[in-house]
């Protein structure tokens, strides 16, 4: 409610999300968090259509990054970011540029945002104009307050709640109490969890991770004669990336057969090649054969059965291979160079001369820090992008 003190009267405190931006400036223990709580709850009882998205200081790298990708998804969405300023200072201590790229970028997008920070060096001038409506709670400096259109001696009282209002309107300098007003029971709380709903899928392919920005299901499709590759350090997730393809394959494929060979467990064990290369042969000579084999570059292929009969092109048969990258250098004809040439599959994050085993350039910058399991999309030699370059959490199997 606002201080009308000219009309001797209290009214309602508004804020349309069609006119631009909320800008809530003010100290520690002033209220912030509160106000910004009060907010959101208020739009979700007038502005059901309009999903609200809301970012702060505890969310960990994955859900910062699916917030921010479903806020490029969606410009009509309302972004709230509680304590910018921490938000930032957190982003910059742990060196995530990319993160905080898209930050800024859906603050500069959004129409309808709503913004809390105890300092206002900590907005871009970009979302600064855009909040069209500014108020201030209790500030450690009053000086700030000249920055949304105020007298340092505006400063309000610190009074958990009490406000100023800034800008140019015919409520500004004027004070106002925040109140948590009632609504209808069940309308506009926020959820304490995520609605449990039905994962969209891939349209096509074998489904092989997730996308830690959309949550969309991720597929890798492989024409006749084409092979798929996982790369990865250790301790990467590549056995496992490798194992979730292999059940991705015989859900599609319930009649096929899966020739596979375990992975070594020393760097100095070999495998001979004509054993593996018959199986798979005689298999895809019956029927779709899947041939898996985990830590490729530790088989020898002297006697060129597996190089022939990948070479061979046989309609029913695919290759799936996981290797380290860099296990290769120097190793020229290797077997492997037919299913390398193809450059489809997943390279798992982590590992600085993945582009040399791909033969592209992997790009350096991205917005999610390694971790088992987090990797690339690959097709055809070019890396899945649709919010920036396209990182996977691959499915446990």
């Amino acid at each position: 409610v606002v201080d009308d003190t000219d009309g001797q009267r209290r009214r309602p405190l508004l804020w349309d999300p069609g006119e631009g931006g909320l800008l809530l400036v003010g100290g520690s223990g002033s209220g912030l968090s509160s106000a910004l709580r009060l907010v959101r709850r208020r739009l979700g009882a007038v502005a059901r259509s309009r999903p609200t998205l809301l970012i702060d200081v505890s969310l960990d790298d994955v859900a910062l990054h699916r917030i921010l990708g479903a806020a490029a998804l969606d410009p009509s969405a309302v972004l709230l970011v509680d304590r910018l300023d921490l938000v930032r200072g957190r982003l910059e201590r742990e060196g995530r540029e990319m993160h905080l790229e898209m930050l800024v970028h859906a603050l500069a997008r959004h129409a309808s945002v709503v913004v809390t920070t105890a300092s206002l060096a900590a907005v871009p001038s970009s979302c600064l104009s855009r909040c069209t409506t500014r108020w201030a709670t209790h500030l450690h400096d009053p000086l700030e307050l000249t920055g949304i259109g105020l007298r340092p001696d505006d400063n309000p009282s610190p009074v958990p709640g009490r406000i100023v209002i800034g800008g140019t309107g015919p409520d500004a300098a004027s004070t106002a109490q925040l109140v948590w007003m009632p609504v209808e029971p069940g309308v506009g709380e926020p959820a304490t969890r995520a609605p449990r709903t039905r994962r969209p899928r891939a349209a096509a392919g074998m489904i092989v991770g997730t996308d830690l920005a959309t949550g969309q299901e991720v597929g890798l499709c492989a024409e006749s004669g084409e092979h798929i590759m996982v790369t990865g350090g250790r301790r990467s997730g590549r056995t496992t990336a490798l194992a979730t393809l292999e059940r991705a394959w015989r859900l599609a494929r319930p009649d096929g057969i899966v020739v596979a060979r375990e992975p070594v467990r020393s760097s100095r064990e070999r495998t001979p090649s004509d054993d593996l290369a018959a199986r798979a042969a005689e298999a895809a000579s019956l029927g779709p054969t899947l041939l898996v084999v985990d830590d490729a570059d530790a088989i020898d292929d002297d006697s060129g059965a597996l190089r022939a009969l990948l070479e061979g092109r046989h309609p029913t048969l695919l290759a799936a291979v996981a290797l380290q990258p860099g296990a290769l250098r120097g190793r020229y004809g290797h077997w492997t160079q037919e299913i390398r040439r193809h450059r489809t599959g997943l390279a798992l994050l982590g590992a600085d001369d993945d582009g040399d085993t791909w033969g592209i350039v992997l790009p350096r910058r991205l917005a999610l820090t390694p971790a088992p399991g987090r990797a690339l999309v690959i097709r055809s030699g070019i890396v899945d992008e649709s919010l920036g370059p396209r990182i996977i959490g691959v499915h446990e199997r």
